[in-house]
């Protein structure tokens, strides 16, 4: 078993002994503190009475076991403790008073760890559509389980409908209250209307043609006294007919034209007056009778809407589903409290109670926060994985960041955090709304680029510095850093790729001179 130091490949069994007996050499190599020498030591020295011990055992068949268990237990414990420093020095050096790594050139990525929850983009959200009456809260009695895959006109849900079962016997009667009003109220109008054509053909016309057949009577008693008027003066100048006649026949004919003015004026009352009047009246009656029965039908039909519309809302409390997808309960929030979709809830209009995401199309919403927030972009991507699968990583992009930050917690009114939307790229199966996702954005990348141990670089008011060790001894090189993801920074200007910097710079100050 070897050990690489530097370019050297070196014994195991050999360079402990060496370390303890030579007294820890100088060189850019070396052992750094006495307790890692000692824990080496003594690792050391259980391996090769392990090694001899062991070797007695096989061929000899003598050692018992209760000798070996001090020996074993020395071992396994300077393993351990010098196990991990030998890794860590794998592919780094040692100076005297701190550890050395070598500047190396390579690609440089900057991601930004996050947190966030799965999502459906098409996510489609079922509601409470039955009208709450006066403030009323319906029950919830029969819920799916939730994680049920649904196509679409499958059972989701179902409320109470007995409030509005009662609400529908109470419209019942209303309706058909309002029918008999419709009845009554076209009898009226048809009354009048009946009346009217009554007066018209009936009445109006009997009493027209009565005045007419006077008038014609008048007419002819008026033509009659004219002429007897006109056939007594010529007697009455021959002197056959003495004046009194005269006079007579003069009264009679005064007689019939007044008889048949009389009848005159009795028709132009009746058809300009009488007429008038009554058809005023009647027609005001068949306007009312008109409106009264427009009016019912009106109220029976709004009547009639709202039973149809009860009848709706008692088939809206089985709620199924409108498209296929697979159920996420929500909660209800009120009275303070929140609760889980579940029989014996309470639930009001427009409430979302269960949600449909589509999962062939998922994205991650993740929260940002304020000092991160500028450093994501769209179009970044990114790599996660979903704690319930966490042994598949899946990739993906920043869709979009908001603009404003999301509503603050009452808690933590302070911290502002931005949404942001990262896409899929990979979907896998078992995705499903709500699960927590790990994400790591790459917010800055660099191909073939120098780069140094961020705790390799001391800064001072003038710049940045690497203690660089070369000859057996240390001196400062001033650099310009570049990006820093916090485990390495690039470095554009001052090392050399191969340089050995100090990883402890605080442990050489006393050998170099620093601005302070």
């Amino acid at each position: 078993m070897r050990h690489r130091s530097g370019n050297r490949w070196v014994p195991l069994g050999f360079r402990p002994w060496a370390y303890c007996l030579l007294g820890w050499p100088n060189s850019d190599h070396a052992i750094d503190t006495t307790f890692e020498g000692c824990a080496l030591a003594l690792g050391w020295f259980g391996n090769a009475w392990w090694t001899v011990v062991m070797t007695k055992w096989f061929w000899k068949r003598r050692l018992t076991t209760r000798a070996l268990l001090p020996l074993l237990a020395a071992g396994l414990v300077g393993w351990l403790l010098w196990g991990d420093r030998l890794s860590a020095r794998a592919g780094s050096g040692s100076g005297k008073n701190g550890l050395v790594a070598a500047v190396q050139r390579g690609d440089f990525v900057d991601e930004l760890h996050a947190r966030g929850e799965l999502d459906s983009s098409n996510n489609t959200e079922v509601r409470c559509e039955v009208r709450s009456l006066n403030g009323q809260w319906f029950r919830i009695i029969d819920v799916v389980e939730e994680g049920t895959y649904v196509r679409p006109g499958d059972f989701l849900i179902q409320l109470d409908p007995s409030p509005l079962h009662t609400e529908r016997n109470r419209q019942m009667i209303v309706v058909e209250q309002a029918r008999a009003a419709v009845v009554r109220a076209r009898t009226a109008y048809e009354s009048a209307e009946m009346a009217k054509r009554e007066y018209l053909n009936g009445e109006y016309a009997l009493a027209r043609k009565t005045i007419e057949r006077q008038l014609k009577v008048a007419e002819n008693s008026a033509r009659t006294a004219r002429a007897y008027l006109q056939a007594s003066r010529k007697l009455f100048a021959q002197g056959y007919i003495t004046h009194q006649q005269l006079e007579a026949d003069e009264y009679a004919l005064k007689k019939a034209e007044s008889d048949l003015q009389f009848v005159q004026t009795s028709l132009r009352i009746l058809d300009r007056v009488t007429k008038a009047k009554r058809m005023a009246d009647l027609e005001s009656y068949v306007a009312i009778g008109r409106v009264n029965y427009d009016t019912a039908q009106f109220a029976l039909s709004r009547h009639e809407e709202r039973l149809k519309e009860i009848e709706e809302q008692i088939e809206k409390c089985t709620i199924r589903a409108p498209v296929a997808g697979e159920v996420v309960l929500c909660h209800l929030h009120h009275y303070g409290h929140s609760h889980m979709v579940q029989p014996g809830e309470l639930t009001m209009e427009n409430r979302v109670l269960i949600r449909l995401p589509d999962p062939s199309r998922m994205h991650v919403r993740v929260k940002i926060r304020e000092n991160q927030v500028s450093q994501v972009r769209s179009g970044m991507s990114v790599r996660m994985t979903l704690e319930a699968f966490p042994e598949v990583e899946l990739r993906g992009e920043v869709i979009k960041v908001n603009e404003y930050p999301e509503p603050a917690d009452w808690y933590s009114p302070s911290i502002k955090e931005y949404m942001a939307l990262v896409s899929i790229e990979t979907p896998m199966a078992g995705m499903r709304p709500g699960l927590t996702a790990d994400l790591m954005i790459r917010v800055d990348e660099a191909h073939d680029v120098l780069q140094v141990a961020s705790q390799a670089v001391l800064t001072r008011a003038d710049g940045d510095y690497c203690i660089v060790a070369a000859g057996g001894g240390y001196r400062a090189a001033r650099v310009k850093l570049g990006a820093n993801n916090g485990r390495t920074v690039v470095v554009e200007e001052g090392l050399r790729e191969g340089d050995l910097v100090v990883l402890r710079p605080s442990a050489v100050l006393d050998q170099v001179s620093l601005p302070e």
